[in-house]
């Protein structure tokens, strides 16, 4: 069984969901004055690049958090880490999106395991994504959402004033704002 391919406003490349620059054009006004703080996650965890991909992946499913920040010593954002991430990195991805299934043969099963077993003491420094882009409590949902969709960023983190995580936004979270402030104009 081959996964459909989305049509529309998202586009899914292999990290994940991610807004299509149309999406963004058709906005609501709203938009453009709500600040990405009434539409993020609050974050309450972060990674530490040392952090090993076990303990990671066990915030990821207790919390039932799909990203999160990941910062240094100082509690400074260095970069981002998402459960897809992970788990592209440890159990390998097919080459092609036309190669996916939903389910996976006892062959493939058996050499993603001896993967796992391969990578298994590989820490969040060797899969994180090093940080390009962060936006403030402050900036719109309409700017952030028109930076992740045209540099292809997902998700961004979110810093307060003084330039500490506060949050994380994500395409996910763009898309619950939009379905709760006018999507169905779209």
């Amino acid at each position: 069984m081959q996964r459909p391919q989305p049509k529309g406003p998202l586009i899914r490349r292999d990290s994940g969901i991610r807004l299509r620059p149309e999406l963004i054009e058709a906005m609501p006004p709203a938009a453009r004055t709500t600040p990405v703080a009434d539409a993020m996650e609050q974050v309450v965890l972060t990674a530490r690049p040392d952090m090993e991909a076990v303990e990671l992946l066990r915030l990821f499913v207790d919390r039932g958090v799909h990203a999160l920040p990941v910062v240094d010593e100082a509690g400074e954002p260095i970069g981002v880490v998402s459960k897809m991430d992970v788990l592209t990195d440890l159990c390998g991805q097919p080459d092609t999106p036309r190669d996916r299934d939903f389910y996976a043969t006892d062959t493939e099963a058996s050499a993603a395991a001896r993967r796992w077993e391969r990578r298994s003491g590989r820490r969040v420094r060797d899969f994180m994504l090093p940080l390009s882009v962060v936006v403030t409590e402050e900036t719109s949902v309409f700017e952030a959402a028109s930076i992740m969709a045209n540099q292809g960023i997902h998700p961004v983190p979110v810093v307060d004033k003084n330039g500490r995580v506060a949050g994380i936004l994500t395409s996910s979270d763009v898309l619950r704002w939009l379905a709760r402030n006018g999507a169905h104009q779209i």
